[in-house]
């Protein structure tokens, strides 16, 4: 999922692989509460230009490293079934 972060071109697919992340990861799944990652995954490009999309991208990739660290510092990987206390995020 952090390569979906990283290098898909699509803002929902990298949104959505975000989301994902923080919740399996016992945080809540709002990566817009997290304004210093957030603001690398909604670099825009221009399709018709490489060095945009080259640019777009050194960005996602920033935004993947970022989430991981957070990951790292703060997630819980959840136990159990993935829907037991779905709306819990101080696990």
């Amino acid at each position: 999922m952090f390569e979906s972060v990283a290098k898909d071109h699509e803002y929902l697919v990298r949104n959505h692989a975000s989301e994902t992340i923080l919740f399996l990861h016992g945080l809540q799944p709002s990566i817009t509460m997290h304004e210093e990652i957030f603001k690398h995954m909604i670099v825009e490009f221009d399709k018709a230009n490489d060095a945009s999309i080259d640019n777009a991208l050194a960005y996602y990739k920033m935004c993947a490293d970022m989430l991981r660290d957070l990951i790292e510092k703060k997630g819980i990987l959840r136990t159990g079934p993935i829907i037991e206390n779905i709306w819990n995020w101080e696990q």
